[in-house]
């Protein structure tokens, strides 16, 4: 009896230790440690590098002398490259045909991609790659100059032949309003014959000029922020042929009416009307091959 009184509480003992280890080992967190230990959680920072920084590799830099994949200027659309002013941009050599092109792609080469030649897919703008989610279902935009004329056609060299044929109209008509106005001050029968031959030779001459501007524009892609300039210059064209037509008809009748009739004063003020015409635009001309600041900016 005092044997078993005595054991009693040791086997209980016995019994409670073993449970409460295993409590105390179920209540700790997992992955604790012991306080002697290292510390077994990983830090990200350890396995991750840190991502590229967006944009990082897309900056252009001025690569002179290397070969460029385009002939003509993506800003002056009308001037050839310069190999002194060619740029590297992700991998790709793009020639300028100026130090103030250059400056301008430099700082952002996007806006002229639509002045240049298909790129590699490897050079292609992250903005370009394909979309995901639902912009992937959004149609896909048409490339640059799609439905243009094909390259080489007579179209389209009928249309390069503007920048060459276009001088002649303007001047004409320039010289012939001119020419009216000195003759009908000095009644000057000889000025007022060389303002019809000017009048004459531009109403042949305008028409022609203007259809190539309309094919010119068709294959053109005007610099961002010109499209409506691109629209003003077109108007302003058909304007000027329809209006040398017009003058060479008046011209006729004032010969045939004489000096101080009505038909002769129109077709000297209408000369003076066309130079003006003229005038706005080929500065509308102007501004689409050297930018809008033109002429008052470098």
């Amino acid at each position: 009896m005092r044997v078993s009184s005595l054991l009693a509480p040791v086997l209980a003992l016995a019994l409670l230790v073993p449970g409460g280890a295993a409590h105390a080992q179920q209540s700790s967190p997992a992955g604790a440690a012991s306080p002697g230990a290292p510390s077994a959680q990983p830090t990200q920072g350890a396995t991750s590098t840190p991502a590229a920084t967006p944009g990082a590799d897309e900056k252009p830099v001025p690569a002179p002398g290397a070969k460029p994949i385009n002939t003509m200027c993506p800003i002056l659309t009308d001037e050839e490259s310069v190999p002194k002013y060619t740029v590297s941009w992700r991998g790709v050599n793009i020639g300028l045909c100026c130090a103030k092109c250059q400056k301008k792609f430099l700082a952002n080469p996007t806006a002229y991609l639509a002045h240049l030649p298909p790129l590699p897919a490897a050079a292609q703008p992250a903005a370009a790659m394909a979309p995901t989610g639902a912009a992937a279902a959004a149609p896909a935009s048409p490339a640059p100059h799609e439905g243009e004329h094909a390259e080489g056609s007579l179209e389209e060299l009928f249309g390069r032949f503007h920048v060459l044929i276009v001088h002649f109209p303007i001047a004409l008509l320039l010289a012939g309003a001119l020419a009216a106005l000195l003759g009908a001050a000095r009644r000057s029968t000889g000025l007022a014959a060389a303002a019809h031959y000017c009048v004459n030779i531009a109403a042949l001459m305008a028409p022609i000029t203007a259809l190539s501007g309309i094919e010119r524009a068709e294959g053109y892609s005007p610099l961002p922020g010109l499209e409506q300039t691109l629209e003003w210059h077109r108007y302003g064209g058909i304007t000027t042929a329809a209006l040398a037509v017009v003058l060479a008809i008046i011209g006729w009748r004032a010969r045939r009416s004489g000096a101080g009739s009505g038909a002769a004063r129109a077709f000297t003020w209408g000369l003076v009307l066309a130079a003006l015409i003229v005038g706005l635009t080929g500065h509308f001309g102007g501004q689409l091959v050297h930018g809008a600041g033109y002429p008052f900016e470098q």
